[in-house]
């Protein structure tokens, strides 16, 4: 009779697991979270000589090169694609996008994967998610490959993408299975530092950002979900550097204008909406939404809401104003105030609040984001920067958000 293979929890660190496999001298275990299996991990034969956990496992995985030299080849490679593609600043990318919308705009997301060199999208990908120099690394769905006992080691993605594939099919089955959100609101925070982590601009880790937003979409298509509300850029937010916020801002304007013309939209029906103080965006970013926000008015079966130039207290302050104006006009007696009317003067309005609120980065907060609408969503917070988000990540919030049992307060 075998023996019962090792299991690892998700969540395990790279390093913890290595030791238990050298302890139960396997080289290999699967990865099980609350008893779904979501990844295997294989330690490289030849690491640390057969000796364990040791000095020579800071060498690289799969026959590849070191940790440090990977890192410098795939920074080399994004530094020559960038001066190659000098001159095509905001405005061009812009150009380009509104000749391109549709089918060539997704072959200009899959460009800009290519010219990041990012660990998601380069070569290699580093274990977990995270950054290959990262000691909070650890096991999660999709981890494949040969795992090495230090958080430096990178696993050659056409061995992870093998696993996270399986997981992500075994996940999106049982997510079928169950009930789907219908609304889910998402935090995509993450952006500059997920830039930081591979040694982008602030500007690209935005990029970056919009290219996991297409992909969000997709999915949310892909298992029903009739409702997305995404934070996208927060009153707050015009605070940063000047530059940085006119990025955006170029961003914005490029993408609402993509949205009014993407084939996915039409063929779904999606309505896009931009909610918040749209009055403060610069006059050509006005011009873009009301530009996707016409030509998708009369779309019902899907919903769109990207909130921009938003706050969840500035949208209470005005649901209060317009209701005050209501009973300054004599058209409502403050006695008959109920949480129906400020649910009527909100920006979401008519749509229903969120069943789900997803916020990516580790961080565990509302950051101003529809206050009143979340009193009884439910909260899932992933640990990945918004631009590492994949679709298995995507799945197991929607799979967790299934297993709880919702009570709305009682």
């Amino acid at each position: 009779m075998s023996e019962p293979a090792l299991t690892l929890r998700a969540g395990e660190s790279a390093r913890d697991a290595a030791r238990r496999m050298w302890a139960n001298r396997v080289g290999s275990a699967l990865v099980l979270d609350d008893g779904e299996l979501v990844g295997i991990v294989t330690e490289r034969p030849h690491v640390g000589s057969g000796r364990g956990p040791g000095p020579q496992r800071d060498r690289a995985i799969g026959g590849h090169v070191e940790p440090g030299r990977d890192d410098r080849a795939l920074r080399q490679r994004r530094d020559r694609n960038r001066d190659d593609d000098r001159g095509g600043g905001p405005a061009a990318r812009r150009r380009v996008g509104r000749r391109s919308a549709g089918g060539g705009q997704r072959d200009r997301r899959r460009l800009r994967r290519a010219r990041a060199g990012s660990p998601r999208w380069g070569t290699h990908r580093p274990l977990g998610g995270l950054t290959p120099r990262d000691p909070r690394k650890t096991l999660g769905p999709g981890h494949g490959g040969r795992a090495v006992a230090d958080e430096q080691g990178w696993v050659p993605d056409a061995i992870t993408d093998a696993f996270s594939l399986a997981a992500e099919r075994t996940l999106l089955n049982r997510v079928r299975e169950g009930e789907v959100p219908h609304h889910i609101a998402i935090i995509m925070d993450g952006n500059r530092r997920f830039a930081r982590e591979v040694g982008m601009s602030p500007v690209e880790g935005h990029e970056a950002g919009r290219d996991t937003l297409e992909d969000v979409v997709d999915w949310c298509l892909d298992i029903g979900v009739e409702v997305l509300t995404v934070y996208a850029f927060s009153t707050e937010n015009f605070d940063r550097e000047p530059g940085e916020v006119q990025a955006l801002m170029d961003l914005f304007e490029e993408n609402f204008y993509e949205m009014a013309e993407d084939e996915r939209v039409h063929e779904h029906g999606i309505r896009v909406r931009a909610i918040g103080r749209t009055d403060v965006l610069p006059a050509d970013v006005r011009e873009a939404i009301d530009d996707a926000e016409s030509k998708t008015e009369d779309y019902d079966s899907y919903h769109y809401n990207i909130a921009i130039a938003y706050g969840g207290r500035e949208e209470l302050v005005s649901a209060i104003r317009d209701i005050a104006e209501d009973v300054d006009d004599g058209e409502l007696d403050p006695s008959d105030i109920t949480e129906k009317h400020v649910d009527e003067n909100l920006y979401t309005a008519p749509l229903p609040d969120p069943d789900l609120i997803l916020r990516t980065s580790g961080e565990e907060r509302m950051s101003n984001f529809l206050l009143w609408q979340l009193a009884y969503s439910e909260l899932y917070f992933a640990d990945v920067n918004w631009p590492d988000l994949r679709k298995v990540d995507f799945l197991r919030a929607i799979r967790d958000y299934q297993r709880r049992q919702r009570r709305f307060g009682r």
